[in-house]
C-alpha cells in the first residue's frame, strides 16, 4: 500500500495544478492547512501526539501545534466514547 499514489488537484488564482502523492501524505497536508488556517481545528485519538498517529498522518503535528490542538486519548476509549465526544464538539 505504501506505493499508492493519488492526484491532488490544487486550485490557486484561477490555476489548477495535479500534484502526485501518496494518500497518508495528501490526509497529513490537508490536517496540518485546517490546522494553520483555524485554531478551533483539533485531533484526538489513539497515540496521535508523540508516537506520530498511524501511517505517520501526524508526524510532526504535536512539535508544531500545542498540547490543546493534538490530544492522545487513553489507550482503552471505546468507540462510542469517540462518538460522544465528537457530538459534544460540536
Amino acid at each position: 500500500m505504501e506505493n499508492q499514489v493519488t492526484s491532488f488537484f490544487y486550485i490557486t488564482h484561477c490555476t489548477m495544478i495535479t500534484i502526485d502523492m501518496i494518500v497518508h501524505k495528501a490526509i497529513h497536508q490537508g490536517i496540518d492547512k485546517k490546522m494553520e488556517c483555524n485554531k478551533k481545528v483539533f485531533i484526538f485519538g489513539k497515540e496521535v501526539s508523540q508516537l506520530q498517529g498511524a501511517y505517520e498522518v501526524t508526524k510532526g503535528l504535536f512539535q508544531k501545534y500545542s498540547s490543546k490542538q493534538i490530544i492522545d486519548t487513553d489507550t482503552y476509549i471505546t468507540k462510542k466514547g469517540f462518538t460522544g465526544s465528537s457530538i459534544c464538539v460540536m
